[in-house]
């Protein structure tokens, strides 16, 4: 299949999946704008706009081209980080149709950059008495939002390496799997002997003792 029918089976794709929040920019070359949106922690509504276009070389030799902008409810200084974690999740992609998985992912980030209010006044019907409280909303102390980035920034590395790597494989885990699976081979070989010798009352056949590897040390017994 080529690049360019790829591009309309996902165009056709996307369309029947965003109804409403995808609009046509262009159509040739393919350039759309569709719109995002989730919930902050309030479960109120943050969004921004994804632009996206289509190289020749899409899906297999080039990601999108991709813009995101009109972010609300995030803060403005992470809006340089979320576009750089958009590319590089496009460039993990790379050689697949990558828009609608992105939309999840530009949702995460969305969630993870939101803004923390901690007190939202009403504005008031007199504008004075609303430029007053608009002076009075509070955002976090510059310590605490310094910890929430710090927290971001840790919750976005942990979803990075578990997306990249899954679970990671280490000596203490091999150990720990070794010790467990000869524990559980030593039960099943002196099980099965149990019961090789319950069916031949207690003293093994010849032929078991060979498949055993016990006939000769049977015989230097007997002898």
């Amino acid at each position: 299949m080529t690049n360019l029918e790829e591009q309309e089976m996902e165009i056709e794709a996307l369309k029947s999946i965003f109804t409403e929040e995808l609009t046509e920019i262009n159509a040739d070359p393919f350039r759309f704008s569709l719109f995002i949106e989730t919930e902050n922690e309030k479960q109120e509504p943050i969004s921004c706009t994804l632009k996206f276009g289509f190289p020749p070389g899409y899906p297999s030799d080039e990601i999108p081209h991709l813009e995101v902008s009109n972010m609300k409810g995030v803060y403005e200084s992470k809006s340089e980080t979320i576009m750089t974690e958009v590319k590089q999740f496009c460039n993990d992609l790379l050689g697949s149709q990558a828009i609608f998985t992105l939309v999840d992912r530009v949702k995460e980030l969305l969630e993870e950059h939101q803004i923390r209010i901690t007190q939202l006044h009403t504005a008031s019907n007199d504008q004075e008495d609303g430029d007053e409280e608009e002076e009075e909303m509070e955002y976090d102390s510059e310590d605490e939002e310094r910890r929430q980035q710090e927290e971001d920034e840790r919750l976005m590395k942990e979803a990075d390496e578990r997306r990249k790597h899954g679970t990671p494989f280490t000596m203490e885990r091999f150990t720990e799997w070794k010790l467990q699976f000869e524990k559980e081979l030593d039960a099943y070989e002196k099980q099965k002997q149990l019961e090789l010798k319950t069916r031949t009352g207690g003293k093994l056949t010849g032929r078991e003792l060979f498949e055993k590897g016990l006939a000769q040390g049977e015989s230097e017994v007997a002898a």
